[in-house]
């Protein structure tokens, strides 16, 4: 060892150490050198440290030891080996053999099983928690069967892929990993607080069910208290399809104790307050919003630090990727006076937040449970005089509107599908006609209600009409607040008879009943078409000089031989003519014959179609990931934009492929290093928020993506692998 530097590092060597060490220093400079040089001296080399050493076969652990070397003994250092190519060549030949000839080993999968998640094990009466069903092992899994959860409303949530594939060669041995599964994700609400104990999920595998375990979940009720309350109500309790109406979520939170009661109770917390109501981003089918999310809450931000976080949703969240902090909105806030349960009257601050809505289809639909949990001044320091706080949670149970269908009984047959309060008149232009003259009859209905589902009268079924006009089919279209139908008439027989009434029947939500509508008769004035006699039209007005031009009656028929030569034309065929006429025919057809061919192999090439389609569909995953905000959902549309970029362009599955692959892939694609490793850390963040790390990953993103990728589709386009 004396032409080899070996240094041995010991970094907390215990106290005492230094007579162990001291047992074992080398006399002759051969050894180890522990920690350096000695402290404060620069130059003087390090102490030498030479244990007693022992031989040992690592290659046969079971054979004895050789023995033990004297602590002073010669060693012979290892003659440094030379690059030999050759050697190189022939150690690459072999590792590629074995790597070939070994088989891969077996997709570490096992039998198909089924798992189950809660993101809590404890809630809220009223609340609502997160629950994952992953079917695994599997390549065509099914939903799992959540009928037993009967304690329960289930809402599904979404669903994503778990597959996933890593090769690894090891000693010249290929083995490969794969991972199949399908997580279903969906939000539980208890029905009652308790311990609940929640049913094994099923899924059908094969044609085998397969239980998944069974959970519990402890649903603790929330104390009663009177600072901070909630409170679901509507405008109306039964609706019809396509009638609005409002939803509000009042909170109520009792004035401060004084003398601070003038100050808001919602700006002296350092955390917002928040709230809880599912009917902000996402509405069950047949619901839609009259505005949307962002719409509806951009006026109601907080430009300070005072107000209710909403369902967690991040600033700018719902107009940008990712946002920072949790956003806060406050309503206008209105005083009022309330009765406690003590039967006293207390002061309290009111803030609304009312949502419009209509339903498409008759049914029941349930707004809540709303939840609300935070910090709230509850007295007053003995001491310092400073506002005492206490963390608390209200609920307010959830509220079902009823949309019902239009009656049958009663119906009349002039019912088009209008619902509201309208009215409803006809115009006709013009007034004054012949008969076969086109006319232009508008009906106009205008009101509050259903516009949209409001169909043209049928006028075929009115005989004062259909016996009087001949009808075309009408136009529709909605201005404002008024449903406009335009029809194209042509009236049949002359007369001075006024246009007949049209009647239309609409439905009165108000009223409940059915109201008949008519228009008033409108004058109209029809007289007979024009006639022209034969001399009209074979002979004309005489005419003198070169203009005359005479229309002569031929009684002899078409085929009567002519014997004016100036009436004959000349019919010379023109070779020449014909022939230009023919290349072009030719040339035209060629051209379309080119160019079908191209569309037909364009067509017939799927990785190309793939390639071109790439950056659409990797911005349309991005749009997609906006809106899902920062969330689980929103990091797995990120992530498979730009996956899903690069395996559109290198024509590759897209399912299982790793950051890893995707750096090499865009490496072999020229992208530059920089932007190689942006992408991978895109990728390594919507992972961690994916698999458990939260949204705190994908928050520190800021609006990266939506850059990232157009820098990355700009180099891919001044390279030519991207139009």
């Amino acid at each position: 060892m004396s032409n080899v530097d070996c240094r041995l590092s010991i970094p907390q060597a215990p106290p005492g150490s230094a007579g162990v060490l001291g047992r074992a220093a080398g006399s002759v400079g051969l050894g180890f050198s522990v920690g350096g040089p000695a402290p404060g001296i620069d130059n003087r080399p390090s102490a030498i440290y030479n244990p007693k050493s022992t031989i040992r076969n690592s290659r046969y652990p079971g054979l004895p030891s050789a023995g033990a070397l004297p602590r002073c003994a010669s060693v012979v250092p290892f003659p440094a080996r030379r690059f030999s190519p050759a050697r190189w060549l022939s150690l690459l030949a072999a590792l590629l053999a074995l790597g070939l000839l070994s088989p891969p080993a077996a997709a570490a999968d096992g039998p198909p099983r089924v798992t189950a998640r809660l993101e809590r094990d404890q809630i809220f009466a009223g609340e609502s928690v997160a629950y994952t069903v992953t079917v695994e092992n599997t390549e065509t899994p099914s939903p799992p069967d959540l009928s037993a959860f009967t304690e329960f409303d289930v809402e599904a949530r979404g669903e994503r892929s778990l597959n996933s594939r890593s090769v690894r060669i090891v000693n010249g041995r290929v083995s490969e990993d794969s991972r199949l599964g399908r997580a279903y994700i969906y939000r539980l609400t208890p029905h009652s607080a308790g311990d609940m104990r929640l049913p094994a999920p099923q899924a059908v595998i094969g044609g085998q069910a397969i239980a998944g375990p069974a959970l519990s979940l402890r649903v603790v009720a929330p104390r009663e208290q009177e600072i901070a309350r909630l409170e679901i109500a509507a405008d109306r309790a039964a609706v019809y399809p396509l009638q609005p109406f409002t939803v509000t979520l009042t909170v109520l939170i009792k004035d401060l104790p004084a003398p601070h009661a003038d100050k808001s109770p919602v700006g002296v917390q350092q955390t917002p307050p928040a709230l809880s109501f599912p009917w902000v981003e996402s509405l069950p089918d047949g619901l839609t919003a009259v505005t949307d999310a962002a719409e509806w809450l951009s006026p109601l931000e907080s430009p300070g630090e005072a107000g209710f976080s909403i369902n967690g949703i991040s600033t700018n969240q719902v107009f940008s990727l990712f946002g920072g902090g949790p956003s806060v909105y406050l309503p206008k806030a209105r005083r009022i006076q309330r009765t406690t349960a003590g039967g006293q009257t207390a002061g309290y601050w009111e803030y609304a937040f009312a949502r419009r809505f209509l339903s498409t289809r008759p049914g029941r639909f349930a707004f809540g449970p709303a939840t609300l949990k935070g910090t709230f001044a509850t007295g007053i320091e003995a001491r310092s005089g400073r506002l005492a706080g206490e963390e608390l949670f209200a609920v307010a149970p959830k509220l079902t509107v009823t949309v019902k269908p239009v009656p049958e009984e009663g119906r009349p047959e002039s019912f088009t599908g209008a619902i509201g309060r309208f009215e409803f008149r006809a115009d006709l232009a013009p007034r004054k006609a012949k008969v076969g003259d086109p006319l232009t009859l508008t009906l106009t209905l205008r009101g509050s209600g259903t516009l949209d589902a409001a169909a043209p009268p049928d006028l075929k079924r009115l005989p004062e009409v259909a016996g009087r006009f001949r009808l075309y089919e009408a136009t529709q279209e909605t201005k404002g607040d008024a449903r406009v139908f335009t029809y194209s008439i042509r009236p049949m027989a002359a007369g001075t008879a006024p246009f007949p009434s049209i009647p239309l029947a609409t439905f009165d939500v108000e009223q409940e009943r059915y109201v008949e509508l008519a228009t008033a008769p409108l004058e109209l004035e029809i007289a007979e078409a024009d006639r022209m006699a034969g001399s009209d039209v074979v002979t004309s007005r005489a005419q003198t000089g070169a203009a005359a031009q005479a229309l002569e009656q031929r009684t002899e028929g078409i085929f009567a031989n002519l014997t004016d030569p100036s009436l004959v034309r000349d019919e010379r065929v023109r070779p020449a003519a014909w022939l230009g006429a023919l290349g072009g025919m030719a040339a035209v057809y060629v051209v379309a014959a080119l160019l079908t061919a191209r569309t037909r192999r364009l067509r017939g090439d799927p990785a190309l179609l793939r390639r071109r389609g790439a950056l659409d569909r990797a911005r349309g995953r991005l749009r997609a990931a906006a809106a899902a905000g920062a969330t689980a959902d929103g990091a797995e549309q990120t992530r498979a934009a730009f996956c899903g970029l690069v395996a559109d362009i290198r024509n590759l599955p897209e399912a299982g492929l790793t950051a890893t692959e995707v750096r090499e892939q865009m490496a072999a694609l020229g992208a530059p290093a920089d932007v190689v490793a942006r992408v991978a850390r895109v990728i390594d963040a919507c992972d961690a928020a994916r698999y458990g790390a939260g949204d705190a990953a994908l928050r520190g993103l800021a609006g990266e993506p939506a850059e990232l990728l157009e820098t990355l589709a700009r180099g891919l386009k001044a390279r030519g692998v991207l139009r």
